[in-house]
């Protein structure tokens, strides 16, 4: 199958109708013929988007408008033409803030898919939206009467219900869309980075913060941010039994005494293991900082 050929029939400001011309397989001749097809294409824009907009609480935000093609009033999500030179992402931006008031600091790539294949030729991207904040509505169109609804996305099937039988129109694409836009705030829920600031709970916690059980969710590991004032000593390190320690200064020189002596310069390392004791010591005039790592000894799990 090939299109041989497209034949304007009709042109507006955004719209026209063509007659498509293509070969295609008969099931009753069992031969190629031509058929013909008519269609309808946008014009004037180099795209369209849509948005799925969820609010930190996991409510999803819809849009009700007058369509005078189905002659009522419908529910759906906010939509929104491409400007030529535009960018989808910025098409999308644009128009949501024009018809819910909202601006979002996280637009993700959702789908791409035609909107109705037999009658157009039409590619709607979705993006959905979050990190919003409520900025106002923006420029519309002179003839956009547009109301924005917030659902709760777990309600959001028997709101929509509802909404139809108080004789709204419901556009069919809306379930499908945030159940996938669901699934990807979970993914990235997941895949978002988990960052502790060491160097705030240590200073909270009398000069040293066990990043591990508590953070990560695993007894295997831990690690230790500490910082010792300049003067400040008599801090032991002892990993206790079936356990070992690497202490490492990350700033400064650290003074051991006990099962190591000696000074451990800016970078440098020792190692630790069971009721091995070392005491830390700052002998200088700035402040030192040091990472302990430990874990089970490989013996003793």
């Amino acid at each position: 199958m090939k299109i041989i050929t497209k034949q304007p029939l009709w042109a507006g400001k955004f719209l026209r109708t063509v007659l498509i011309r293509y070969s295609t397989h008969c099931n009753s001749s069992n031969m190629v013929e031509t058929r013909d097809w008519e269609s309808v294409e946008r014009v004037n824009c180099s795209g369209i988007v849509g948005m799925v907009p969820v609010t930190d609480d996991g409510d999803v935000i819809l849009i009700k408008q007058f369509r005078p093609p189905v002659n009522g009033y419908v529910i759906e999500l906010p939509a929104g033409l491409c400007d030529i030179g535009e960018s989808l992402e910025d098409a999308a931006k644009r128009e949501l803030i024009e018809e819910t008031g909202y601006s979002a600091g996280d637009l993700r790539f959702l789908v791409k898919g035609p909107m109705s294949s037999g009658s157009s030729s039409e590619m709607l991207t979705v993006f959905v939206a979050t990190d919003l904040t409520y900025v106002g509505i923006g420029r519309r169109d002179e003839t956009e009467n547009i109301e924005v609804l917030k659902t709760p996305s777990e309600n959001l099937a028997s709101t929509l219900l509802q909404m139809q039988l108080d004789g709204s129109i419901i556009d069919l694409k809306i379930n499908g869309l945030v159940e996938m836009a669901k699934m990807l705030i979970k993914n990235k829920r997941a895949t978002k980075m988990k960052k502790t600031d060491l160097r705030e709970k240590a200073e909270k916690s009398d000069g040293e913060y066990v990043f591990g059980a508590e953070d990560t969710g695993s007894h295997a590991c831990y690690m230790i941010y500490g910082i010792l004032k300049a003067g400040e000593k008599g801090r032991e390190i002892k990993p206790g039994k079936g356990h070992e320690e690497i202490i490492t200064s990350l700033r400064g020189n650290l003074k051991l005494t006990g099962h190591h002596n000696g000074m451990l310069e800016e970078g440098e390392a020792v190692h630790l293991a069971d009721e091995q004791a070392c005491f830390l010591e700052n002998i200088g005039n700035s402040e030192i900082v040091y990472i302990i790592a430990g874990g089970h000894s490989g013996h003793g799990h």
